[in-house]
Parts: C-alpha cells; structure tokens; sequence
C-alpha cells in the first residue's frame, strides 16, 4: 500500500480504515464479492404521479431551449421534433441514411403512439446503441390507463451533456410514473428527483464494485491488488481507432474496468473533460476521477464498456466511484 494513502488515513481523526481491507487474500475477496452492495443513500421522495402529457411536452421543449437556444423545434398533434447542428448522413454500422447530429448537436422525436411499442428493439428498451460518432436511445413508456406509450427517439454525439440526458429520460419516464419518483414545483413542472450520495470509504467502494461486477458479469475475472482492482471478461486485443494503439478490448458480453486511488488530483488524459463517457465504435469508455481534498487522493475510474453493457450496471458504478468525495 502507498505510503502516502496510510500517513493521510492514519493523520485524520476520522480516519478511513479502509485500504488495509484491500489486501485481502483472492479467498477473501471471493467472499466480498459475494456480498451484495452497500445502498447509497437518496433523498425521500413522494409516490409517484401520473404526469399530464401535455406537460411533458412543455418540458421537454423548455430543456430543449436550454441546452440548445437555437435549436429548432415543432410541435404538432402530439409530435415533438427538435434539431440542432445537424445534417443527412450515413450510419457507420446500420448503413441508413438518416438525419444526425454533429458535435455539439442534437436530434430528437418524441411521440404519443396507440397500444404498447411493437418496432424495433421492443425486447431490450429502453435501448442505447452506438453507430460510429453518435449514439440512438430509444424510449417506448407504455400508460395502461391511457393504453398510448410514449415514443421517444434521440439521437445524440459523445459530447452531449449528461445533465441533458438525465433530465430527457426522466421526462420520458413520468409518462407513466412507475419507474421514478416524481416531485413537482409550483408551476407544475415535473423536476427529477434530487440523489444525495453518501461519502463511503474506499473499501467499502471497492467491495460494492466487485459485487456488482459479480452480479452482471459472474464469470468475470476480479483481481484486489494493494489500491488496484481490475475485472475483466471476453477481452481481446484490437486496433484502437482513436489512440491509434493495440489495446485490450472488451467484445458483446464482455466488460473492462480499473479501479485505482493515486495521490492528488486527476491531471492525466482529458482532464478537463472528466467525468465522460466517450464511444469509441461498438463500446464506451466511461471514464471518472473524483478528488478527496481530505485524502489528498482522486479515485480513478476507466470502465470500458461495449453497447450491450446494461445502463443500470454503469450507473450503479458511478454512483459509488462517485461517492468516494461525496458531500466534500
């Protein structure tokens, strides 16, 4: 174990004793693993309500004009469309001309449809495809009280932000308000619910990881060494594209990840740009490095993920590589 990881733990008077526990033999850590992950805390929130469409419509035009002033949008019986920064092009795996956004743009339809989503995907949506420089999501929230869902197809770059994204799904997802809570402002805006991640020690990070690198991934391989973990399944190695080097390489079913703490605060590759996620062909690489000033230490994170890895698995990595500075 680094030096300077104990003499920092050992000095605070709430000291972390958490990175001796990283050092536990592969026996040990097969028993960890097994342990379902600690719950990260979340603001209480009320019961869900069904949400008027007609109001999701006004708010998802409003984020629109948000994060893109001058984007253009209509609205008409119903169907919402919105562009910006785009142009007809050819995707690099689905070989259909289509209308798609360039850096910094964005192109997005949203829809009431009668009856429950029979096109493209129904069995895995929502879906999130990569297709060479832009992405697709594609929503399909089915009301049983109004038997309508509601269709929503965006298509978007790696730069697009993720406070953008966040706020679209959930939008998506009050159409039928059971899959998150809902709270509502004065003006009866439908507003995400606010998550309060609570701080957690590295090693419970580390234990809450392997577990759900277990949970998804069970025939993974997990490796604890010192302040470094590493998992990794159905890996190969190819010609990056974008680095330009023969790199190892997760495939369909696969995932790559490093878990490490380093000393001060994250000034490697795209520093400025932390957290992200970037695509890269038929993976993401999520990358995150989230500083302690009471440590001194940053948690990197690079999990490198091909466009089958579930979102919820991507999530739930975040929020507790996330928690390791949390309420600092």
């Amino acid at each position: 174990m680094p030096s300077f990881i104990c003499n920092r733990f050992n000095r605070s008077a709430t000291a972390l004793s958490c990175l001796t526990v990283l050092s536990l033999s592969w026996a040990s850590q097969t028993s960890v693993g097994a342990a379902a992950p600690n719950q990260i805390a979340a603001a209480p929130a009320t019961a869900p309500q069904a949400v008027d469409v007609d109001t999701i419509f006004q708010d998802l035009q409003s984020l629109v004009k948000d994060y893109y002033p001058d984007g253009k949008i209509t609205f008409a019986n119903r169907k919402l469309h919105f562009q910006f920064r785009a142009a007809n092009e050819m995707g690099a795996h689905s070989k259909v001309i289509e209308l798609a956004p360039m850096p910094n743009g964005i192109v997005g339809d949203v829809s009431v449809e009668p009856g429950t989503y029979e096109g493209p995907h129904k069995d895995i949506l929502p879906s999130d495809i990569v297709d060479g420089t832009h992405a697709t999501l594609i929503m399909a929230q089915f009301s049983r009280q109004r038997n309508t869902h509601l269709l929503a197809k965006l298509i978007y770059p790696p730069d697009v932000s993720t406070g953008f994204m966040d706020r679209f799904k959930f939008l998506i997802r009050s159409f039928n308000a059971n899959e998150a809570p809902l709270t509502s402002d004065p003006e009866k805006r439908v507003l995400a619910p606010v998550v309060v991640l609570k701080k957690q020690p590295p090693d419970v990070i580390y234990k809450n990881i392997m577990a759900i690198v277990k949970q998804y991934y069970p025939q993974a391989k997990i490796t604890l060494k010192g302040n470094s973990l590493h998992f990794e399944r159905k890996t190969r190695q190819e010609y990056e594209y974008y680095t330009r080097k023969l790199e190892l390489a997760p495939e369909l079913g696969g995932i790559l990840g490093d878990i490490e703490l380093k000393p001060g605060e994250y000034n490697g590759f795209d520093k400025d740009k932390i957290p992200s996620e970037q695509f890269q062909g038929y993976r993401t690489t999520l990358l995150l490095a989230p500083y302690s000033k009471e440590l001194k230490t940053h948690m990197y994170a690079k999990i490198i993920c091909p466009v089958d890895s579930p979102t919820v698995f991507k999530d739930k990595i975040r929020e507790n590589v996330n928690s390791f500075n949390a309420g600092e």
